[in-house]
């Protein structure tokens, strides 16, 4: 998600070595055009990854007859931060939680805030937290009462998942800073992570609370009503 440029330059997050880096442009490789015979150049500079050699494409506008000290635009690859989830998560949560960062890769950050509440809402369903605990707030609660999630990651998916979520859902548009997306991104790692990390334990409990029985009788995350309230 951040990149900086100048002099040819991006550091951007590079998919391949999933760190920051820097992309360098490589020897001769640029193409000028003047969209409209207007006075904005726009100019689309082939890099590459320091670090990999990875292939990459910048567009750069600037008024000037050099690309060095333009404004960039757009950059390809995509910066997908991806974090990693435990061994064992169930396809559909993954699947979700991998659009949600692919949404944010191109700066939608309500859909990918979305997607994050989704990614949530399927994981504890997969847990055996239903509709018949409430409403997402109180699955939330009940998996904390349980002690599956911590109390920490109780808060977090509280406030950074489960109300930003509802904030793009029902309440009126607004700008969705990067750091909220963050949170909540890193939020619902953790709470994956409490559920699958030290899976066979999680399980054992989950029995003993009748939890995997309610679950395996079937509900779809689809049949879960709008929430407008917490």
């Amino acid at each position: 998600m951040r990149r900086s440029f100048e002099n040819n330059i991006v550091r951007a997050y590079c998919p391949e070595c999933r760190a920051y880096s820097k992309f360098v442009q490589a020897a001769g490789s640029s193409i000028n055009r003047r969209p409209g015979g207007g006075r904005i150049n726009e100019f689309f500079l082939f890099l590459e990854c320091g670090g990999c050699a990875r292939g990459a494409v910048a567009m750069v506008t600037t008024s000037q007859s050099s690309s060095a000290h333009g404004y960039l635009q757009e950059f390809y690859p995509h910066a997908v931060e991806s974090l990693d989830l435990p061994v064992g998560v169930p396809e559909g949560v993954v699947k979700e939680f991998r659009e949600a960062e692919q949404c944010a890769a191109v700066g939608a950050l309500r859909g990918a805030c979305a997607l994050l509440r989704s990614s949530l809402e399927k994981v504890l369903l997969e847990n055996g937290y239903t509709k018949k605990d409430g409403r997402l707030f109180h699955r939330i609660e009940k998996a904390a009462e349980d002690n599956v999630i911590t109390g920490a990651r109780r808060a977090g998916a509280q406030t950074a998942v489960r109300a930003l979520g509802n904030d793009v859902l029902h309440e009126a548009w607004r700008v969705v800073e990067p750091e909220e997306y963050r949170a909540g991104h890193r939020y619902v790692q953790r709470v994956i992570e409490d559920l699958y990390d030290e899976r066979d334990e999680v399980e054992k409990r989950l029995r003993e609370l009748g939890r995997l029985k309610e679950q395996d009788e079937g509900e779809s995350p689809s049949e879960d009503e709008a929430e407008t309230g917490p």
